[in-house]
């Protein structure tokens, strides 16, 4: 995941993308800002690991990833 946050121009990925998101959307989802105080190099391991797993965590029958139409992807490749 990449985030760019236009106020500052800072571009975030991986785990620091979830924090700044965390942040922005409030309780309850602030409270995983606790990972925050883990090294980033671990914060991004299980970040990861999490993006290998997700369609093994997702609810049975429900797609992992929204997956967008060639309409949509048509847009981004302009």
């Amino acid at each position: 995941m990449v985030l760019l946050n236009e106020e500052s121009g800072e571009i975030l990925t991986q785990s620091e993308s979830l924090l700044s998101i965390f942040r922005i959307l409030g309780f309850p989802w602030r409270l995983l800002m606790i990972f925050g105080c883990l090294p980033r190099r671990v914060r991004n391991g299980l970040y990861r690991w999490v993006a290998g797993r997700r369609r093994a965590l997702s609810a049975p029958g429900q797609p992992a990833c929204l997956m967008p139409d060639q309409d949509l992807v048509a847009r981004f490749r302009k």
